[in-house]
């Protein structure tokens, strides 16, 4: 496989530049494994692992390599390939790990665009599609909205509706991941070298969807259970992958959760019908409670000019970044102190 398939383009050489001359190569990371990575470098994949130092010098996940991140290799004859730098990433797209542990968790680097599914089958809600949203323009990727399934629901426009009202800007399709019509439909986003990443819960048909664009049964498909249209994680792991089309794929296992973890600038594109009214409360340090006095946001509510669906949704989202913040100062004014040691 010759690297322009994977991606490799003008400014990545520009951005390998330094490294030309010393023995050292580019891949691209296509699975990630507990310390070590697989390297897509041209025709063959290495397994590469970091040297001790960086370990060291790492400030969290995102110092460290991620599927879909372009790396440095030096691969030495009889000594196991090392990941000597991380080329500047285009995007990058991270949550909250799972569970009660306050700690950043990369999803995918070097995302052009994240197709979100939704069911149509008892999937869809207009809470998790804002946090999707949120986390996919934060990450500097471009969002597409797939609302799947739509042969299973008998009346689909109220969804379809308030999907589109979520969304703002971004598309919004209906697709049927077992329809070979939806390849065409995708089309324009499955262009060479781009890459694109699947999110959804488990259960919305990403595996099936996964089979359609790759035309073959690669990953195995799981049935909802009936009582809560909930499904099981049919893939377990992140993987890059190369498509039909010549488009590139990273697979995603269905989220449980998606805690946001920073996303200030993700909560502005989301809610931009919020963002003039901020700044104008009578108070610097408001609240945005419903009965704060003075507050911009809670007065055009009651004027007609919000939805108060979507202001609790925005006021509940904003918070949870802030707690995080709040708990990440903490966190690092305790490992100042020696209290706890740095994660």
């Amino acid at each position: 496989m010759d690297l322009s398939e994977l991606g490799w383009n003008d400014a990545l050489i520009k951005a390998f530049e330094p490294w030309r001359g010393q023995g050292l190569r580019p891949g691209r990371v296509i699975r990630a494994h507990r310390g070590t990575w697989d390297v897509q470098m041209g025709e063959e994949v290495l397994t590469a692992r970091i040297p001790g130092s960086t370990w060291k010098k790492a400030r969290g996940p995102r110092d460290l390599p991620a599927v879909g991140d372009w790396v440095v290799v030096k691969a030495a004859p009889g000594r196991r390939p090392l990941i000597r730098d991380v080329l500047p990433r285009t995007s990058v797209f991270t949550r909250k790990a799972a569970g009660g542990r306050e700690k950043e968790q990369v999803i995918a680097a070097n995302v052009d665009t994240v197709f979100i599914l939704m069911g149509l089958d008892g999937d869809f809600s207009a809470r998790r599609l804002e946090r999707y949203l949120t986390a996919t323009r934060e990450a500097g990727s471009l969002p597409v909205v797939l609302l799947n399934k739509l042969d299973l629901c008998e009346h689909p426009q109220p969804m379809i509706d308030e999907a589109r009202r979520v969304a703002g800007p971004a598309t919004v399709e209906l697709c049927s991941a077992l329809s070979p019509e939806t390849l065409l439909l995708l089309e324009p986003w499955l262009r060479p070298q781009a890459t694109i990443c699947l999110l959804g819960s488990s259960g919305v048909g990403k595996s099936t969807l996964t089979n359609l664009l790759l035309g073959e049964q690669r990953q195995q498909t799981g049935a909802v259970r009936d009582k809560d249209k909930k499904g099981r994680h049919t893939t377990t792991h992140r993987e890059l992958v190369l498509l039909p089309s010549q488009a590139l794929m990273i697979d995603t296992p269905g989220m449980r959760e998606l805690g946001l973890w920073e996303a200030s600038a993700g909560l502005d594109q989301t809610f931009p019908e919020l963002q003039g009214l901020i700044g104008q409360c009578r108070w610097r340090d408001c609240g945005h409670g419903e009965e704060e006095q003075g507050c911009a946001l809670w007065a055009a509510m009651t004027a007609g000019e919000l939805e108060r669906d979507r202001l609790e949704a925005f006021l509940l989202l904003s918070e949870e970044v802030s707690e995080r913040g709040r708990k990440r100062e903490e966190a690092i004014r305790l490992v100042k102190k020696g209290r706890r040691k740095k994660v």
